[in-house]
């Protein structure tokens, strides 16, 4: 009776035991089961927050480009033929946005006046390629990889030598060749891109208001030291940026110009100054432009050039912009070009006279420093739209 109470004894001290582990068991598992639920919550939040971040980007965005108006062809224009070099993540060399002609540098000096088109005596003839090319311009220049005036666009679809006689186009023998009987609009010219762009320009007519977008990518100051510095691969299809290491931080960065008629030399006297043709883009009140260049008869404008401290930020700090593609159509002003050649069925070209849209690409993440303060890994989100923009005509 004695050795059977003290078995019963011991198999309650095993049970007991086990119990106890069991228990524990149940308990650590509840345990992870709520620091995992915590983790998920903490990474849920993160996400949203940066969820938040890009709404409030993409209403910011969206909102200044429905503002901005319509494709700015003339600036495109301006960047084909000057340069399209592309680095971190825009282009590389500033384009003046119009207020330089051939000869310009960039700064006091303002170059040439626009150039015009004409077919030559027999050939060259003009045709939709524009007339970059000595042979078919009246500045007896290439104008390949040169600034480009605002309004040198729409010269390119007249010829001013249309019938192709020897007096190049000085019909009337007047000296001049514009406005005389051999001059023709061809209602067709060249693309001004093909694919995506590096930088996104538009343009409303009715304000004279021009808008500027760009991708930039920088060193992240906060970024880890033994990850390396910045890189980034620019593609050959202009805005295809790949940024190669981790140690980079992009933003979007904005430019906005007003439209003068201070003249080709931009103050206020001297060829075309208040003749009611706008020959001259200046710097948004609003903007923090280094007053460097000035423009008007009282020189309280200053010229928008492009340089790196005319552009704003629209992005936070703790927002690391990794991707900013910009796909534009159509490729040719359609009010210039009604005489080009619908896109056939079944063809890659596109059509000149669809209304003008714009396609975003943007991926977003964290900075450094804000996900070492989020003490998680990096969330990333990806967002692609389209927008219809306005023409305004």
């Amino acid at each position: 009776m004695k050795a059977l109470l003290k078995n019963n004894r011991g198999m309650t001290l095993v049970e007991l035991m086990v119990s106890m582990t069991i228990f524990a068991i149940i308990i650590s598992a509840v345990l992870l089961t709520i620091q995992y639920m915590s983790i998920a919550r903490i990474n849920t939040a993160h996400r949203m927050s940066l969820t938040q971040e890009l709404y409030f980007f993409q209403e910011q965005l969206f909102t200044a480009i429905k503002d901005g108006g319509t494709i700015d062809f003339e600036e495109y224009w301006n960047r084909k033929v000057f340069s399209e070099e592309t680095g971190s993540g825009h282009y590389t060399k500033k384009s003046g946005f119009g207020n330089y002609g051939r000869g310009g540098d960039g700064g006091t000096s303002f170059g040439a006046l626009p150039y015009l088109c004409r077919s030559g005596s027999g050939t060259p003839i003009m045709s939709t390629g524009g007339c970059l090319t000595v042979g078919l311009n009246d500045s007896g220049q290439n104008q390949s990889g040169t600034y480009q005036r605002f309004g040198q666009y729409a010269l390119q679809f007249i010829d001013h030598n249309y019938n192709r006689d020897n007096d190049m186009g000085d019909e009337d023998g007047t000296g001049g060749i514009q406005h005389d009987e051999d001059d023709r609009n061809l209602w067709d010219g060249p693309l001004v891109y093909t694919g995506g762009v590096a930088e996104l320009y538009l343009i409303n007519p009715d304000t004279k208001v021009r808008t500027a977008f760009r991708w930039v990518v920088r060193q992240d100051p906060d970024a880890p030291k033994n990850i390396g510095d910045c890189q980034v691969i620019d593609g050959t299809n202009n805005n295809k940026g790949l940024i190669l290491s981790g140690s980079c931080l992009g933003n979007v960065q904005m430019l906005r110009m007003h439209g003068k008629d201070f003249g080709w030399n931009h103050d206020g006297s001297g060829t075309g100054a208040y003749d009611g043709v706008t020959d001259t883009w200046v710097c948004d009140p609003k903007w923090q432009c280094p007053e460097t260049v000035t423009a008007g008869n009282s020189n309280k404008w200053t010229i928008a050039t492009g340089d790196d401290v005319q552009w704003v930020n629209l992005f936070p700090s703790t927002i690391n912009v990794k991707n900013l593609r910009f796909e534009l159509y159509p490729q040719k002003d359609p009010y210039l070009a009604v005489a080009a050649p619908d896109a056939a069925q079944g063809s890659d070209e596109i059509s000149p006279f669809i209304h003008p849209y714009l396609r975003i690409t943007v991926d977003l993440g964290f900075s450094h420093a804000e996900r070492r303060a989020l003490k998680t890994i990096n969330p990333s989100l990806s967002s692609t739209t389209t927008i219809s923009l306005d023409d305004f005509r």
